[in-house]
């Protein structure tokens, strides 16, 4: 029986070759964790609260008619397109245009 979880399989000797390759890996794919990090720490500085990473989904605090509103923006999408209440999540998403019938929005 072949294991359904690799495609290949090693003999030790070849693993422990291997792992100054993965050693390399680790510190790159560390770098990159930091990189993100950082990223992710100036769409918050700028006022987002990331609501998702895969696929990125950013939330902008805003007021409309006396209450407070999500604005939401998710990365396929040119720009903020959709709304939701405080209360409600990615599944209670309404359309902006909804809003933009009143001035209070703006």
């Amino acid at each position: 029986l072949s294991p359904s979880f690799s495609t290949r399989a090693f003999c030790f000797l070849v693993c422990l070759a291997m792992l100054s390759a993965l050693h390399n890996l680790k510190t790159k794919i560390k770098e990159i964790e930091a990189q993100i990090k950082r990223h992710l720490a100036r769409i918050e500085e700028l006022g987002g609260v990331i609501k998702g990473i895969e696929p990125l989904l950013v939330d902008f605090l805003s007021e409309y008619n006396g209450r407070y509103i999500w604005l939401c923006w998710k990365e396929d999408e040119e720009t903020i397109m959709y709304w939701h209440e405080l209360s409600e999540g990615f599944a209670g998403r309404k359309p902006v245009k909804e809003l933009e019938k009143s001035e209070q929005l703006f």
